[in-house]
Formats: structure tokens, sequence, C-alpha cells
């Protein structure tokens, strides 16, 4: 329900922070750009109808939470401000698909890039896979 939302997730300081919190901050890091804060805000999804989860094997009743939109925002010393957002839902009908879309703002203008269906498992687990290189030669702690 929206208020387990806000008391789960939105009020919750353990939350976990987002992907898009994390991939504000490396791109500032790639850039060579020093965060000074970041910010995420939480929206539940709202079924607008009764929806049929297929991964839950339950019907999600109208009004009820489907998903969260976050908002992630990075400002930098630079005064250069990253934001991203985030959405994650059960689908509400058979158009609804995952995509990924990148728009970058400023000098040069017009970057973007996007991916209809993408193998979100499969990204998800290289972009883990990728990272166990940096975490072995890390240092401790």
């Amino acid at each position: 329900t929206p208020q387990e939302f806000e008391k789960q997730i939105v009020l919750n300081t353990d939350q976990e922070k987002s992907y898009v919190y994390n991939s504000n901050e490396w791109f500032a890091s790639a850039l060579g750009l020093q965060v000074v804060n970041t910010k995420e805000d939480r929206q539940p999804i709202l079924a607008p109808t009764s929806v049929y989860s297929k991964a839950q094997d339950k019907t999600i009743p109208m009004g009820d939470v489907i998903g969260m939109k976050v908002v992630a925002t990075t400002t930098t010393k630079e005064n250069v401000t990253i934001r991203a957002e985030q959405v994650g839902s059960v689908y509400t009908k058979d158009s609804d698909k995952d995509y990924t879309s990148w728009t970058f703002l400023g000098e040069p203008a017009g970057v973007s890039f996007s991916i209809d269906n993408p193998p979100t498992s499969e990204m998800t687990n290289t972009a883990t896979m990728s990272r166990i290189d940096q975490i072995l030669k890390a240092e401790a702690g």
C-alpha cells in the first residue's frame, strides 16, 4: 500500500541506495568531478487497475504499489549536476517493456543512446562480474 511504501521505503534510513544513485557518483568520478551531495527522491507507482503479477503469482489491487520511480540528483564542486531516473514496476499491459535510455545534456549537445528490451539479468550480472578485479585489488576496509 502507499502507506507501507512510505514507512518501508521513503522513511527507512537503512534503505540501500538505488542503482542511479551509484551511477551518478560513478559518472562524476569517471569525469574527475568531486561530489558534494547526492539526493534521492523515491515515489511509488500505483496500480491504475487490478494488475496480475506473474512473479508474485497474485493480483495486485488497484491503488496498491506496483513499483517505484527513483530520481537521484548529484551536485559537484565544479557546479555540474547529474540527474538520473530509474523506474521499476509490474507491467500493466502487454505493450510495457524494459528499456534503458541515457541522455547527456551540455557540451557536446545531443549525446544519447537507448536499448529496447535489454537483457536485464545478463547486464546486471556482467556489471557485477566486471568489478571482481577491482574488488580483489582494493585495499582492505
